[in-house]
C-alpha cells in the first residue's frame, strides 16, 4: 500500500532550521527570542507539533494547533533537527524527509524512555549512591557540575545552582543560537547518567524465554 504524499510548505527561501523558528513563533509554540514558552514536560511537542494538544493545553502557552501545517512539518523538522544533532553534534540541519509515520514514532520512543531512565539514573546519583559512598564523592561531582554549568549553562542550572543563576541572569539575553544550545545542553550528572543507560542498552540483547525462564 503507498503512503501519503507530504506537501512541502513554502519556505521563503528560508533554510529548514529558519523556517522551524519563524513558524514555531508564528503558532506560538516559540516566544519571539525562539526559545520555547515552556519545558518539554509541560509542553511536549510530539503532543502540541502535531496538533494533539488540547484547548486548556494550548492556551496555557498561547499556541494555536489549528495554525499548524496540514502534514505537520512543523514537528517533522523539528524533529529531524533532534536526530540530526544527536548524531553530528551541534552541526547544521540536514533535511530529510521522513515520510514514515513508524520511523518518527519509533524515535520519538526512544528518546522518551531514554528521558525516563536517565532520570531514574539521576536520582540514584543524587540519593542512594550519595548516601552509600558518602558525601565526599558526591560534593566533588555537585561542585564540578556547578563549574562547567557556569561557564556552559544549562536549563537545568536553575535549580542545582539557582542564586547564581539569578544573581548573573545566565538565562537571559541570549541570542537564538545561544539559546538552543542552552536548551539542548545537559549538565554533567545528566551526561553520566544518560552514558550508563546508553551503555545499557547497547550492550542488551532480545531473545525468545526457555521454558525455564517462564516457568
Amino acid at each position: 500500500m503507498e503512503g501519503e504524499g507530504v506537501e512541502i510548505p513554502s519556505r521563503k527561501n528560508e533554510d529548514w532550521l529558519d523556517w522551524k523558528k519563524r513558524r514555531l513563533r508564528e503558532v506560538g509554540f516559540y516566544d519571539q527570542d525562539s526559545m520555547r514558552k515552556a519545558d518539554t514536560d509541560d509542553a511536549p511537542p510530539r503532543i502540541f507539533l502535531r496538533g494533539d494538544a488540547g484547548p486548556k493545553e494550548e492556551a496555557s502557552i498561547g499556541f494555536s494547533g489549528r495554525s499548524l501545517s496540514p502534514s505537520h512539518m512543523e514537528f517533522k523538522v523539528w524533529l529531524q533537527h533532534k536526530v540530526e544533532r544527536s548524531r553530528l553534534g551541534d552541526g547544521s540541519i540536514r533535511f530529510l524527509a521522513f515520510g514514515n509515520e513508524r520511523d518518527e514514532q519509533e524515535w520519538v520512543e526512544y528518546e522518551e524512555t531514554l528521558k525516563k531512565i536517565t532520570i531514574f539514573i539521576e536520582d540514584l546519583i543524587e540519593g542512594e549512591i550519595e548516601k552509600a559512598t558518602g558525601t565526599k564523592e558526591w560534593h566533588h561531582l555537585r561542585v564540578m557540575r556547578k563549574v562547567i554549568g557556569r561557564v556552559d549553562p544549562d536549563m537545568d542550572g536553575r535549580h542545582y545552582d539557582s542564586d547564581y543563576y539569578n544573581e548573573h541572569d545566565m538565562l537571559s539575553g541570549l541570542s537564538n543560537r545561544k539559546a538552543e544550545q542552552v536548551w539542548d545542553r545537559k549538565n554533567v550528572v545528566t551526561m553520566i547518567s544518560q552514558a550508563v543507560v546508553v551503555s545499557l542498552i547497547s550492550t542488551s540483547k532480545t531473545r525468545i524465554p526457555s521454558d525455564r525462564d517462564v516457568v
